[in-house]
């Protein structure tokens, strides 16, 4: 769906009539008082780092035992397998969040360098503000004094900062910055109050994090997106247009980035080397099941009603399978199983897609958000759902899916404590499983199948409703500022052709359709910079 900027009353001073020089001389104290609050958001930040944050204790140099020197107390310097896993993981986090998530913004025709600028700053901030709201919750919830760092607590922040920023991609670049500010400060403590409260009291079991990374992100952003963004776009202007162009290719970047590093984000949480490799094998298949289904409907669509090829729909191919084996990524759900849950992931993702996306679109006057929440938001959704069912029929023993005693570190609250477990009645004794796994002795709950069922429904009944309250009090703060306050910045001014300064030297610049303005004093003179141009004039 084709769209593009309405003009506001706050912006209806911004005409064609402006040169571009008095625009941006009109509005640049603007863009520095932006400058300046983003400033002073990262010295509150660092203020907070130079309060709490310390060095974990694997990473600490004046601890002996991570001395080189065997003979003096340290480990010999031999990293651990699962250590090495962290760190490629963190490794390939950066790769896509400041690599890959910047170059998917190219599609967005308008505002592709500008957004990556925005993106930029939006993950920089979130990927600090998560570590430290982390922090807080351990020393609130576990009486610590500081903020332990590692590689792992990294990760988990950029993890945040991945969140955030798909979230992000359904206002960025179409709302005042100081929108941005406001959409950070509410999202960080929401993730991980979402996050931390199904790891450490529900238990939910999510080891590629599809619930409160995908799921959340996708349901936040597109509540935001509606609550800010309705009512206030026209169609007729090529803002994200379904057409092939060569930026288009170069958007795929990202998507093929996220397709690669996803088998390693969904084996982090594994315990052994076997469910490491089940995660490995199960998201492959479900991420080459997706690709088939969502490509073929692709094809026979575009043929059928006489259209371009829709290069959205080839994005999120490479996306959704991943996502929606996340929350199962290392059940024992066979190379088959995995397969069809990436088929129907990619058939029913895409058939939304370019289907109810769109007509939500249109209806509500909405820009496009490139499939966001068609391919992460429903693949999330189908994958809570799956592992729900799969936690439901899975058993130590004499189930349809047994696992023997690997059941329980998939599984930590489905641990019989001591007091509800007899040698009749359990497959394993609480005895046994903790001296295979002494790490699970303080997570005994001792449910069944189906209480793990529930809270695994529990866990995305919540991600969907924290996200939701999210993405209204972001939306409602936005709409509240904009009206009592005006927009920090105009929308406008964070497309290309204003926001960078270097516009008229770049390839990639818009054709302006109108002619250029010359001064009344003399008419003999070199004409002024092009004046504003605005989407809806296409």
């Amino acid at each position: 769906m084709n769209v593009s900027f309405a003009i506001s009353s706050r912006e209806a001073e911004y005409s064609q009539n402006l040169s571009m020089e008095e625009f941006r001389r009109r509005n640049k104290f603007k863009q520095v008082k932006f400058a300046i609050y983003l400033i002073a958001f990262e010295m509150i930040l660092l203020c907070v780092f130079l309060r709490l944050a310390r060095y974990s204790f694997t990473a600490d140099a004046s601890m002996p035992e991570n001395g080189v020197s065997v003979a003096l107390g340290g480990g010999g310097g031999r990293a651990e397998v699962s250590q090495l896993l962290k760190n490629l993981t963190f490794l390939g986090l950066v790769q896509i969040l400041f690599k890959g998530n910047a170059s998917s913004l190219m599609q967005i025709k308008a505002h592709s360098c500008a957004g990556q600028i925005l993106h930029l700053l939006v993950i920089a901030l979130g990927f600090q503000l998560s570590l430290i709201c982390r922090g807080l919750f351990y020393i609130l919830y576990q009486g610590m004094e500081e903020i332990p760092l590692d590689v792992h607590d990294l990760s988990e922040g950029m993890m945040a900062a991945f969140a955030l920023s798909l979230a992000s991609m359904f206002v960025i670049g179409r709302t005042a910055g100081i929108h941005l500010i406001f959409l950070i400060s509410v999202f960080i403590p929401l993730f991980n109050v979402c996050k931390l409260t199904n790891e450490e009291i529900f238990m939910v079991t999510d080891p590629g994090n599809a619930l409160t990374v995908h799921l959340f992100a996708a349901i936040f952003g597109w509540t935001l997106h509606i609550v800010t963004l309705r009512n206030k776009f026209q169609p007729g202007s090529e803002l994200c247009a379904h057409k092939l162009e060569e930026k288009d290719v170069w958007s795929t970047f990202g998507p093929i980035t996220l397709f690669i590093t996803f088998p390693i984000i969904n084996a982090i949480q594994a315990e052994s080397d076997a469910d490491m490799g089940r995660a490995i094998i199960n998201t492959i298949m479900a991420q080459v099941g997706s690709m088939v289904f969502s490509l073929a409907i692709m094809v026979g669509v575009t043929h059928i009603n006489d259209r371009m090829y829709d290069y959205h729909v080839l994005q999120g191919s490479f996306v959704s399978g991943g996502v929606a084996i996340a929350s199962s990524a290392t059940l024992m759900v066979q190379p088959h199983g995995a397969l069809i849950i990436g088929l129907v992931t990619g058939l029913i993702s895409t058939v939304f897609y370019l289907t109810i996306e769109d007509l939500i679109q249109a209806r509500w006057r909405l820009p496009c958000t490139s499939g966001l929440f068609s391919f992460h938001g429903i693949p999330a959704f189908i994958g809570g759902i799956t592992a729900a069912i799969l936690a439901a029929i899975s058993e130590a023993r004499h189930g349809t899916i047994s696992y023997h005693n690997s059941l329980y570190p998939i599984y930590p609250a489905r641990v019989p404590d001591v007091d509800s477990c007899k040698n009749t009645t359990c497959s394993y004794t609480f005895g046994e499983i903790i001296s295979n796994y002494p790490f699970l002795e303080e997570k005994a709950l001792g449910r069944t199948a189906g209480m793990q069922a529930l809270f695994q429904l529990i866990g995305v009944l919540m991600a969907l409703t924290l996200a939701i309250m999210g993405g209204l009090t972001v939306g409602l703060m936005n709409n509240l500022s904009s009206d009592k306050c005006g927009n920090e910045f105009p929308n406008t001014a964070w497309n290309d052709d204003s926001f960078l300064l270097n516009q008229r030297q770049r390839s990639f610049r818009r054709q302006s359709s109108s002619k250029p303005l010359r001064s009344a004093s003399n008419s003999s003179e070199e004409p002024l910079e092009e004046p504003l141009e605005r989407p809806q004039d296409k």
